[in-house]
């Protein structure tokens, strides 16, 4: 069997946290047999695919009723509405500061493009490469010079450029 994801678990657990809360201290367990024919309707009502998000609604909201009823007793006592705490004006409240000049950050440079790269000559045919990218090209054969340390290199024939 394959264990819920942990959020699922996590929701389960605070659920079950919530409602061991909720149900009162003197409550009948197990619930009577009535009760408990109509919490297993409820259940199913909710467990059924087929039925309507308000029927879903309505068997929460019934079971929820339910679960939280006191069969024997009257209903729990609300409080009574609690008394608003004095608290003095001048100590809370703070008075507004000016802002503070924030200076504006520094208005971006245009930097001129690096100078182009020279033309680089093959010393044993005199040939000269274009730089292309980054690297050279030869333009009577068209063959690509790829960068190397120290220099450039022919890969079709493994000659070697060093840099100027």
């Amino acid at each position: 069997m394959r264990m819920p994801a942990p959020p699922l678990r996590l929701c389960i657990g605070a659920l079950l946290f919530l409602f061991a809360g909720a149900v009162p201290a003197d409550a009948t367990w197990p619930p009577s047999p009535q009760a408990a024919e109509r919490l297993a309707e409820l259940r199913a009502i909710l467990g059924n695919p087929a039925s309507t998000p308000a029927a879903r609604e309505a068997a929460r909201a019934e079971m929820m009723r339910m679960i939280l009823a006191r069969p024997d007793g009257p209903p729990p006592k609300t409080m009574p509405p609690r008394a608003a705490v004095a608290v003095p004006a001048d100590s809370t409240v703070k008075k507004p500061e000016v802002a503070k000049v924030v200076p504006a950050p520094p208005v971006s440079r245009v930097v001129p493009p690096s100078p182009a790269s020279p033309p680089l000559t093959v010393p044993s045919t005199g040939a000269t490469l274009v730089p292309q990218g980054t690297g050279y090209v030869d333009p009577a054969t068209g063959r690509l010079y790829q960068s190397v340390p120290g220099g450039y290199i022919d890969p079709a024939t493994g000659r070697f450029v060093p840099k100027p």
